[in-house]
């Protein structure tokens, strides 16, 4: 168990930036996009991680020339990459759906609050102002859910854009983390002392269910329809798991020995990270049973995220830095991204 701890942390370690904005505050609100070289004049500084896709575009998080982690896009379609709002504050965690985005970014005071902008527009705002952490937002449409943090645990919150509502999506004693979130559905881990649980919540009809309930750690839910995928921990090693919410039905995604890590779903493709430090991209298409790596290449590979026929992963060079590189599913092509 020790081990898994260590390996779990260390993998998180290489595609999360630590560190904290020094200078003032920059302006809530703009309407244009700042279109800035990336910091790609040294192999041995370029970071890129944490990746999010949506349609043809691609957003991640990268140290910018003032050594900030910031949040990139690139609109494939029209080839403009560039920061999606300059500040003097860290940013992390990017979710994408359509023309809005998400992230956590700092503050002055040490607070993270999520923030969003339309890409459409140009207009960048605070989802919603408190003076609690906010981590991990996720979005899709004009829902955004994210974990907020009271000072002794997280609970789960949303907001609907299209109606202005803000609210917890279920009070409860115990420590909610890790949201994810297609369409009307709302899936997140909840840990006590004794157990752990990914509940899903119907914003339409207000009903909950529980998904899985372990005495061993659930990690990283990712709901798609009514398909929902997690890491799961054992005695023996870190698996990925699939359950069917209108069947009932668990079972592994792909049964290994090797550690698996950080899954995806996107309608019936799920892909994960697979092994230890040196672990490589997987794809599992559930229709057709057929898994096969995302990319063979003797790199490593981090975070594979999946959105209908387009993967996005974090990949290291032969230097040790790692960039953001993409697969078109009906293609088969593979690019770096920037």
């Amino acid at each position: 168990m020790q081990r898994k701890i260590i390996l779990l942390t260390a993998i998180l370690c290489l595609f999360c930036f630590i560190g904290a904005g020094t200078a003032s505050a920059a302006t809530v609100q703009t309407n244009h996009t700042v279109v800035a070289k990336l910091n790609t004049t040294s192999a041995t500084t370029v970071n890129q991680n944490s990746p999010a896709v949506s349609g043809s575009r691609i957003v991640w998080v990268q140290k910018d020339s003032h050594n900030h982690s910031a949040i990139y896009e690139k609109n494939i379609a029209s080839g403009f990459v560039g920061k999606v709002y300059a500040s003097n504050y860290n940013q992390y965690t990017p979710a994408i759906s359509g023309t809005r985005i998400v992230w956590e970014q700092m503050s002055s005071k040490g607070i993270s609050n999520i923030y969003m902008k339309n890409v459409l527009s140009g207009l960048v705002s605070i989802v919603h102002a408190s003076t609690q952490n906010q981590y991990d937002p996720k979005i899709s449409g004009t829902r955004i859910v994210w974990s907020q943090y009271d000072g002794t645990k997280g609970a789960i919150y949303e907001k609907n854009i299209a109606s202005g509502f803000v609210g917890k999506l279920k009070v409860s004693s115990a420590d909610q983390h890790n949201p994810s979130i297609d369409g009307t559905r709302v899936v997140w881990v909840e840990s006590t002392k004794t157990a752990n649980t990914i509940v899903e919540k119907n914003l339409l009809t207000g009903t909950f269910s529980q998904v899985v309930s372990s005495k061993y750690g659930l990690y990283y839910p990712s709901i798609s329809g009514t398909k929902v995928v997690w890491q799961q921990d054992s005695d023996a090693n870190f698996l990925i798991y699939i359950k069917d919410l209108t069947k009932g039905t668990i079972s592994k995604v792909y049964p290994t020995n090797d550690e698996q890590w950080t899954p995806s779903i996107s309608g019936n493709k799920v892909v994960w990270q697979q092994g230890g430090l040196d672990g490589i991209a997987y794809m599992k298409n559930i229709d057709t049973g057929v898994t096969s790596k995302v990319y063979s290449v003797n790199k490593v590979q981090f975070n594979p995220i999946i959105s209908g026929n387009t993967i996005v992963w974090s990949q290291e060079n032969a230097v040790g830095s790692f960039y953001i590189y993409r697969k078109d599913l009906v293609t088969g092509k593979v690019s770096k991204v920037a």
